[in-house]
């Protein structure tokens, strides 16, 4: 896993979820992610919104890793502070 989509996953566990856009990477990268168990997609059904209806959301596996990942960001910057 790339640090763009670890960022990603982060961002996604913080915000609870995501939604498709327009930028094509980023929609391919949250595709990998539902590929590989970690996020699962829904369709919004709330009322017209611009762009894509698909909302991206992390299964409890997605959750864990992102957490883990979290905590790995802070015990780094805790360590980098202390030095």
């Amino acid at each position: 896993m790339n640090n763009e989509t670890e960022s990603l996953l982060k961002t996604v566990y913080v915000a609870h979820r995501a939604r498709a856009g327009f930028n094509g990477n980023c929609n391919a990268r949250l595709e990998n992610l539902v590929e590989a168990g970690l996020m699962f997609a829904s369709i919004d059904s709330a009322p017209k919104r611009v762009g894509p209806p698909r909302v991206y959301q992390l299964t409890p596996q997605g959750e864990a890793l992102a957490h883990k990942l979290l905590e790995e960001d802070a015990h780094r910057n805790v360590r980098r502070s202390s030095e």
